[in-house]
């Protein structure tokens, strides 16, 4: 009949943004499939995987990921820390105009992606929603929440990537993948996707080859 109702609007862009967040997130492992890492890292054409029932996880030699490639899932980590804190409205939104500066640096989307709240912003995978968002979360806060994903544990007996003791710098660095202090390897990104997607009870993950491998899980 006439316009769709405000709450089947609300309904059908969250349902979007969560579609869009799986392709974003796929995208992030075709990059790292596609990119050949520095010596030691991944490998061109590899796949890392986890079985969620089990805790297998599958992966090539090497672990380590291109800077900037784990961005798009620090931002659930920043959207958790958000959320869990209350340090905005769940309904809050900004606008993402395609790109923005703050203190002094610029950070840039591919598109405008326009007014978005948080559930779109994930979808999207928006870095200028997620830079703004940040201004309401300290470093140090991230990085507590980063060490509740196990950010700063070892995986399947694979050490952690860089972690820092305390943090320093701009929360948006961290929010968005970039801070040299933190990288977590591909083992740890896969761990906390685990916890995202077993609802917060993952399994221990060991890998196929050292079923003695197996760690506390997070």
């Amino acid at each position: 009949m006439g316009a769709d109702s405000g709450d089947s609007k609300h309904t059908k862009a969250h349902s979007t943004g969560r579609r869009q967040f799986l392709k974003s997130f796929f995208g992030l492992s075709a990059m790292v499939e596609t990119k050949r890492a520095e010596a030691g890292g991944i490998p061109l054409g590899s796949f890392v995987w986890a079985d969620l029932r089990t805790g297998q996880v599958g992966f090539p030699t090497g672990t380590s990921v291109k800077p900037g490639l784990p961005g798009s899932l620090m931002k659930l980590v920043c959207a958790a820390a958000i959320r869990q804190e209350n340090l905005l409205p769940a309904n809050e939104t900004f606008e993402c105009k395609g790109s923005i500066l703050i203190h002094k640096r610029r950070y840039s989307c591919q598109i405008a992606h326009g007014r978005l709240d948080l559930i779109q912003a994930i979808g999207h995978s928006c870095n200028v929603f997620f830079v703004q968002a940040a201004q309401a979360l300290s470093a140090a806060m991230f990085v507590a929440y980063a060490r509740k994903f196990g950010l700063d544990r070892s995986v399947s007996g694979y050490a952690s990537g860089p972690f820092p003791s305390s943090a320093q710098g701009e929360s948006q660095l961290y929010v968005l993948g970039l801070a040299e202090d933190l990288q977590p390897q591909a083992l740890q990104i896969l761990q906390l996707s685990a916890v995202i997607g077993s609802r917060g009870k993952p399994p221990a993950l060991f890998s196929a080859q050292d079923p003695d491998s197996a760690e506390a899980p997070v």
